[in-house]
């Protein structure tokens, strides 16, 4: 029996390659070729692009010290551009080109950056985690924190237009900064909090 675990367990990994990731960074933005390009004449969607994030949240904690790590990260694998491709293109869909490598592409590191504002929040809230609170409030803190992204991430779509209204955009992208800023001093992934 341990035999056919171990060949499972072999042929599995033979399939299923890691998940590829790109961790949020300051210094890196999101390019195009991140992005699997789908070709808009084959896509039913409405939208340009869609960009697949997540925060990882791990932690623990015993009686004297907490410690946490959280992550941003995207994941290109999951995540696609509608960009024209093949023959040579006609000046509309060259221009359909260009405004998706600038201002698509400026939307969705917006996702990006939205997300890693609320990755800092969750930092910040194991950082003023006390003794005198218990895990439970500090897991629904961290999942309101999360629902608020949502929120947060549908209203960004809104109010741009899905970056088709590039006022809304550029004020968006301004505020995104803006809190990434304020949160500076959250931006470390991991980090400790003595207890008592």
């Amino acid at each position: 029996m341990k035999s056919v675990s171990l060949l499972a367990l072999l042929f599995i990994g033979l399939f299923y390659a890691p998940l590829r990731k790109i961790n949020w960074s300051s210094q890196r933005k999101l390019a195009t070729s991140d992005y699997r390009i789908i070709d808009p004449r084959k896509s039913q969607s409405l939208y340009g692009a869609e960009t697949y994030h997540k925060i990882k949240v791990d932690y623990s904690f015993d009686d004297s010290v907490l410690d946490y790590e959280v992550v941003t990260y995207f994941v290109p694998d999951s995540s696609w551009m509608k960009l024209y491709t093949g023959r040579q293109l006609t000046a509309s869909e060259a221009a359909i080109n260009t405004c998706q490598h600038t201002r698509g592409l400026q939307h969705e590191q917006g996702h990006f950056d939205l997300s890693e504002v609320y990755a800092r929040k969750i930092r910040r809230t194991f950082q003023n985690f006390r003794l005198h609170k218990n895990e439970d409030s500090l897991t629904a803190s961290i999942r309101q924190l999360l629902s608020r992204m949502t929120r947060a991430e549908k209203q960004y779509d809104a109010a741009t237009l899905h970056s088709q209204d590039s006022l809304a955009q550029a004020a968006w992208s301004n505020n995104i900064d803006l809190m990434l800023d304020t949160l500076k001093s959250c931006e470390n992934t991991k980090g400790s909090v003595l207890l008592k």
